[in-house]
């Protein structure tokens, strides 16, 4: 988890907010995260980690949609310069192959983003029955709507990033937009606590 922090905030010692550096907020972060430990505690406890994570996604969902649509890294825009000539927005004008091998990274990903967690049958035991004594349509429930909210944050996230970078994103997304730019420095922030 570190490894990935410190690869997103590699280029942020200019971009902080405040004169804080990258080994003191992910001390910061350190603190935050420490206190929330998923394990041994009842369902409903877990909700401040929950909560937090998931504030740290939309954030960063709304922002790289915002970037996506004011034009900021665009040639010409407010960040273009900014950022590495291979981080520049780059857009395909030719057609290339009708299948490109790099699909199959994403599939990857996706699978692991949706596997069935290791908690799910704790969660079920802990999960008030409804008024009939039966869990399981509330569970369905449950798993429909985080899986329905995962899905559409990871959908937007990629389509921002994609409709802003295009060929030139970067494997961790957060990396390709600029160190000044404030908005992506929160959201590497909330990516980073959640």
């Amino acid at each position: 988890f570190r490894r990935v922090l410190f690869r997103s905030w590699n280029d942020l010692d200019g971009g902080f907010p405040v004169e804080l550096g990258k080994e003191k907020a992910l001390q910061v972060c350190d603190q935050i995260a420490t206190p929330i430990d998923v394990n041994d505690r009842p369902l409903m406890r877990k909700l401040i980690g929950s909560v937090i994570g998931t504030a740290g996604t939309v954030y960063t969902a709304l922002f790289m949609s915002l970037r996506a649509l004011d034009g900021s890294y665009a040639a010409g825009g407010k960040y273009h310069t900014q950022i590495a000539k291979n981080l520049q927005p780059r857009f395909a004008t030719a057609a290339g192959p009708v299948m490109n091998l790099n699909v199959f990274v994403l599939v990857s990903m996706l699978a692991t983003a949706f596997l069935a967690h290791y908690n799910a049958p704790r969660f079920y035991e802990e999960l008030a029955p409804a008024k009939d004594g039966s869990k399981l349509g509330r569970f369905n429930l449950v798993c429909a709507g985080a899986f329905g909210l995962a899905a559409l944050l990871c959908a937007s996230i990629m389509a921002g990033g994609f409709l802003t970078f295009g060929g030139a994103s970067d494997g961790l997304i957060l990396n390709s937009y600029a160190a000044s730019d404030k908005l992506a420095v929160f959201g590497r922030l909330g990516i980073g606590c959640s």
